[in-house]
């Protein structure tokens, strides 16, 4: 939440607006930078009142005492001994501001089309950190090490993405313009709306189950909601490599480009999430004891089947909400969430506790169903129309022969017929692309060219 609070919403705002003008890269990466400065100050008084409301600096202090040090142990064992959770929220907090102005980087990368150099940094650094906190809690560290580690991470990316900033895109001048900086403050605050709202959000369903329910079945629907989750991360990161080409297509007085470049994106979308639903529908149960381990985790397959239809939707409104910011409408997409919010808050209210993990699914669907709606009316008011059957019909009826594949192959080896299915799948796709759009070039340009 307080990296939210960081970043002060000004990454999508920078993306969109370098995007459209990259002549504006020194002024937005130097102003910014001073922005998320401040913002993380405020970010971390904010968390030390937090951490005094909560008791949690009723702790020992950052010492270690002398009988520790002459009994051999060393300080730096000693003091990791004594590990508090006052200590690792501050440690784990010192990143916020590496993180910020990594942010800030990253915005510039995308409005600039290089998001290379963000892979280039991430991948790498994703990697190592997950080895080191694996080699660490192996070996039963405490979470010092660890928190010191998150840390150190967050300055190594920072460093690295500032690197590649000052290397291959701009040196800016060290310029601050106040006016320019307050016009940037007014403007991310929608933004900074938007995030918080998702932030909170995110952990509705969880905090109503365990306050309905019990922790073990918080721990079945995070299983639930972690089985597609990569799904999620897959179509957003398509629509964000995408985004800043749509932000220069727009123009209020010919809404063609947008719709041209929206419709292809959704259809790309469409063909991949379509037979990734349906396969979560049929090894639900199987995808989850595989990836945890243990029988138990099969009782949430139903929960798992209703949030992959969630996540079918969200690869919709995610094209439709980064087109409403692309379009200039992000005070739409702050009355989006903020009534999902509400409306998720009630169902799940009603759902949970009478239908535990189950109600909380059927609730998220419920929820998602007027999200996209709200997403498609005003898009489509906009773009005159969103032809969602039009564009869907293709990948809906090859994922349907798919399905069929799955009923025969129903009892053989899960891994070898989810193979066989993904090809009988594309090779049917094929097929039909080949009757309704043409030649392979045809279907090339037809996708390609429009981006």
């Amino acid at each position: 939440t307080f990296q939210v609070f960081a970043i002060a919403g000004l990454k999508t705002l920078i993306t969109r607006e370098i995007a459209k003008d990259p002549k504006l890269t020194d002024k937005y990466l130097v102003n910014g930078s001073v922005i998320v400065i401040g913002s993380t100050l405020f970010s971390l008084v904010g968390l030390f009142i937090f951490m005094r409301i909560m008791g949690y600096d009723q702790t020992p202090g950052l010492y270690v005492s002398l009988e520790d040090i002459k009994s051999g142990v060393g300080w730096f064992n000693a003091w990791v001994n004594q590990a508090n959770t006052a200590h690792i929220i501050l440690i784990v907090c010192l990143g916020l501001m590496p993180f910020a102005l990594a942010s800030i980087c990253e915005a510039v990368f995308q409005g600039r089309e290089q998001m290379t150099y963000i892979a280039y940094v991430n991948g790498p650094a994703n990697i190592i950190r997950i080895v080191l906190i694996l080699i660490l809690t192996i070996n039963g560290t405490s979470l010092y090490p660890i928190a010191i580690l998150m840390f150190v991470s967050h300055v190594f990316v920072m460093i690295a993405e500032w690197y590649f900033m000052l290397r291959h895109i701009t040196v800016p001048k060290l310029q601050f313009d106040l006016r320019f900086a307050v016009q940037q403050v007014k403007k991310s605050l929608t933004f900074l709306s938007i995030d918080a709202l998702i932030a909170v959000f995110a952990s509705t369903y969880l905090i109503l189950i365990s306050k309905f329910i019990n922790e073990a079945a918080v721990g079945l629907f995070s299983s639930a909601t972690q089985l597609v989750t990569p799904l999620v991360i897959l179509y957003q990161s398509i629509v964000l490599s995408v985004f800043p080409i749509m932000c220069q297509r727009f123009d209020k007085d010919n809404p063609s480009g947008m719709k041209r470049i929206s419709n292809t994106l959704l259809e790309i979308l469409l063909i991949l999430a379509i037979p990734m639903t349906v396969g979560v529908f049929a090894f639900a149960e199987w995808g989850l004891v595989f990836v945890y381990g243990k029988e138990q985790f099969a009782e949430a397959g139903e929960a798992v089947r209703l949030m992959a239809l969630v996540v079918l939707m969200q690869s919709i409104t995610a094209v439709l909400g980064r087109v409403l910011v692309a379009s200039m409408r992000e005070r739409v997409t702050l009355r989006i969430v903020a009534v999902n919010l509400v409306i998720s808050l009630v169902l799940g209210i009603y759902f949970i506790p009478r239908y535990g993990i189950f109600g909380a699914a059927f609730a998220s669907l419920l929820a998602m169903f007027v999200d996209l709606a709200q997403h498609y009316f005003p898009v489509a008011k906009m773009l005159n129309g969103v032809p969602l059957i039009n564009l869907s019909w293709r990948p809906t009826l090859a994922a349907g022969i798919m399905a069929a594949f799955l009923y025969i192959m129903k009892d053989q080896n899960e891994i070898l017929t989810i193979g066989l299915a993904i090809g009988v799948y594309f090779i049917a796709l094929a097929i039909l692309m080949i009757i309704t759009v043409g030649s392979p070039q045809k279907i090339r340009a037809k996708y390609l060219g429009t981006v």
